[in-house]
């Protein structure tokens, strides 16, 4: 199904919560080939051959603030993407749950994430963290993925865009949680079955998976 839309000069873009470096190795694990990479919720583009486009990182002292917020928090995960590495652990693997489980970092930071019990406590852990720090919060079921403040996925399609010289009618989006509402709203976008009932109630149409919505709209 993608070869048909690279046959008919569609460009074929992942936009998504996870890193560059952790969402490639799940990308060549299952031989999945696709023209650009929106990575790190809108923090990182990237091209096919991983040619960084564009990246905005949070800068260190905003991201010790927020390394300290999730060890106080009801959290039990926690995830830093940078740019030549990853830093992850889970709380219960773990004996201790705090600043000292980090390794000092001196590079670019795109992304920090985590997770909480429920969808509940993710939302009030978002809103939360942006009334202290100066970040943006992306919910993604119990995920939530932080970025430099006023990065989306929204944001990152429209660098891309700008980039490519694609204007906003030529674009497709589809997408299932609350991290993807914003690009769902400004590009008449699309939902999965399975995504939450606040994104289907603002999606122009609903269809079983991604590959059905790509027959039914774009082929």
């Amino acid at each position: 199904m993608l070869n048909k839309l690279k046959e008919r000069n569609t460009k074929v873009c992942i936009n998504t919560g996870r890193s560059y470096l952790h969402l490639v190795e799940d990308m060549q694990k299952h031989k999945i080939e696709v023209d650009y990479y929106i990575a790190s919720s809108g923090a990182e583009i990237l091209d096919s051959k991983g040619q960084r486009l564009y990246g905005q990182e949070i800068d260190h002292e905003t991201v010790d603030k927020v390394l300290e917020e999730i060890f106080l928090n009801a959290t039990i995960s926690y995830g830093i993407g940078m740019k030549n590495s990853m830093q992850s652990n889970f709380k219960k693997d773990l004996d201790v749950w705090d600043m000292s489980l980090i390794t000092p970092i001196d590079d670019s930071v795109y992304t920090i994430s985590t997770k909480l019990e429920t969808e509940e406590k993710a939302l009030l852990f978002k809103h939360h963290l942006e009334s202290v720090c100066n970040v943006s919060a992306h919910v993604n079921r119990i995920s939530v993925d932080i970025t430099a403040k006023g990065i989306s996925k929204k944001t990152g399609i429209e660098e891309l865009s700008a980039h490519l010289s694609i204007p906003k009618d030529k674009i497709t989006v589809i997408g299932d949680s609350l991290n993807d509402i914003s690009m769902i709203r400004a590009y008449n976008g699309h939902a999965v079955e399975n995504a939450l009932d606040e994104v289907k109630e603002i999606s122009t149409s609903v269809h079983l998976d991604v590959g059905a919505m790509i027959e039914a709209v774009m082929l």
